[in-house]
């Protein structure tokens, strides 16, 4: 065999090491936005005990919270102030879904259930007056995302 030929033989090896890298690392990619997703699910769902946790618990709360659907400006200040903060929580947990949503981490699955949520909880009067509080401390893109569920 002549020196060329070894070369040859050489870069042949050398291809086919650099697609079994290439491969590998593929792979691992995979696994890691896969391993990525499920976290973000898991996150998403802490997120919502979290933010229902309040009305499930207390029952006063609960009938405020109640009253926040179409009774909100019967309300004290006082109430209406810890109803806007609690609603906050929850678009705060909407603005994350919709980053994930947008780096592609969010299933379609859980971003239509999302999407219910923001058609039917995005009617509640106190969530728009949470929204109208407190818009301006987000991005315009999600800021233009909601505008039909709560404007």
């Amino acid at each position: 065999m002549t020196l060329e030929q070894y070369a040859q033989i050489g870069e042949i090896i050398a291809a086919i090491a650099v697609i079994a890298s290439l491969i590998y690392v593929a792979r691992e990619l995979h696994q890691n936005t896969n391993q990525t997703r499920f976290t973000v699910a898991e996150n998403q769902i802490a997120i919502s005990k979290h933010v229902v946790k309040p009305v499930v618990e207390d029952r006063a709360f609960a009938e405020l919270w109640a009253k926040g659907e179409s009774e909100f400006d019967g309300l004290d200040p006082v109430d209406q102030q810890r109803l806007m903060l609690f609603e906050w929580q929850a678009i705060n947990a909407w603005s994350n879904a919709f980053e994930f949503r947008r780096q592609k981490l969010l299933s379609d699955a859980e971003w239509h259930h999302q999407l219910w949520i923001y058609e039917n909880i995005g009617r509640r009067e106190s969530v728009r007056a949470a929204w109208k509080a407190f818009k301006g401390s987000y991005e315009k893109p999600f800021q233009g995302h909601m505008e039909p569920y709560l404007e």
